[in-house]
């Protein structure tokens, strides 16, 4: 049975242990990021009042809410134990960084550094983003954020991956909530200024999901999609 990248001749079989390995090398090859969000966050679904007790409706939501919650224990508690060193407090310090990262590089336009710090389709949407920029004549932007960020909420965590029974090769997902200042300032190829303001911060609300796969010391966490959800506070 021929594999992709390979030749096997007529009449010979592929040994299972060669077998098993080809196919694992290709799942390191196309699992870099599962490629989607797992239960996008809605944002902050409203108040149960005590009469949803009475109602198959309200029993039901209750349990999806209850069951959502455990969900995101779970990926936490994996974090810490399949992520070397992982600690809640240090990782929101850490988000900090790679938010600053990001965001910067997003505003120099420097896809080949975005690559290390984001997943194909996040890397994708930001190439489209500086595309437009780019048609519209933003030939130059001076963007800076005040450290630390006023707020980094973790909303939600999930894991994804291709057996639901072995999660020691899943990905781990998780939904923050970050609050800053920001400044930024746009210029066109002659120095004229089109937007922003050098002088005003702009307080800015953002919900991103980091991703990073379990079990993986060298893999780093990157940023799998900014989302806009329809509940959000502020939003």
């Amino acid at each position: 049975m021929a594999r992709a990248g390979s030749f096997v001749p007529k009449g010979y079989t592929v040994p299972p242990e060669k077998r098993a390995a080809a196919e694992q090398r290709q799942l390191k090859v196309y699992m870099n990021s599962p490629g989607l969000l797992a239960e996008p966050y809605r944002g902050d679904p409203p108040k149960l009042s005590l009469l949803s007790l009475l109602t198959v409706d309200g029993i039901r939501e209750r349990w999806k809410r209850l069951v959502g919650r455990a969900k995101s224990v779970y990926t936490l508690a994996k974090c810490k134990k399949d992520m070397e060193g992982f600690d809640l407090r240090k990782f929101k310090e850490e988000v900090g960084e790679i938010h600053e990262k990001i965001c910067t590089l997003h505003a120099r336009g420097d896809l080949t550094e975005l690559r290390k710090y984001t997943t194909p389709a996040t890397l994708a949407a930001m190439k489209r983003e500086i595309k437009a920029r780019e048609a519209a004549h933003w030939d130059r932007i001076e963007w800076t954020v005040h450290q630390p960020l006023k707020l980094v909420q973790v909303l939600q965590g999930r894991l994804v991956g291709l057996d639901p029974k072995d999660s020691s090769h899943a990905f781990a997902q998780l939904t923050l909530r970050l609050h800053s200042d920001q400044k930024f300032l746009v210029h066109d190829k002659n120095g004229n200024w089109k937007a922003g303001s050098p002088d005003s911060d702009l307080f800015v609300e953002e919900y991103w999901v980091l991703e990073r796969k379990l079990g993986d010391p060298r893999d780093r966490w990157k940023l799998a999609g900014r989302i806009h959800p329809q509940h959000a506070k502020g939003g």
